[in-house]
């Protein structure tokens, strides 16, 4: 079986997008709730990369959870249109 290793730039990213979506929650009361929803969906990914060695199957499983982060960042930069253009920037960070 597979083993994969995430780099440490990835945990780093995801670190920054936690502390970016936890401002803007603070910051953006209409959004707040969805955006905590987010962050914890981070913090579970996040969990899931630590660990030092990852297999196949574990892989597919932070792939998919990523692909719903992303997804879930995407829905809602449309939803609230005043803090698109920060919901985007944690997209890129996040895709960089």
């Amino acid at each position: 079986m597979e083993i994969t290793v995430f780099d440490k730039d990835l945990q780093k990213r995801i670190n920054d997008a936690i502390y970016n979506i936890s401002a803007l929650a603070v910051s953006n009361r209409s959004a707040r709730k969805d955006l905590l929803r987010l962050r914890k969906e981070l913090k579970i990914l996040k969990k899931m990369i630590q660990k030092d060695y990852i297999s196949y199957d574990d892989t597919i499983t932070i792939k998919g959870e990523f692909g719903v982060v992303l997804i879930s960042l995407s829905i809602l930069s449309q939803k609230y249109k005043r803090i698109k253009n920060q919901l985007e920037h944690i997209q890129d960070l996040l895709l960089t």
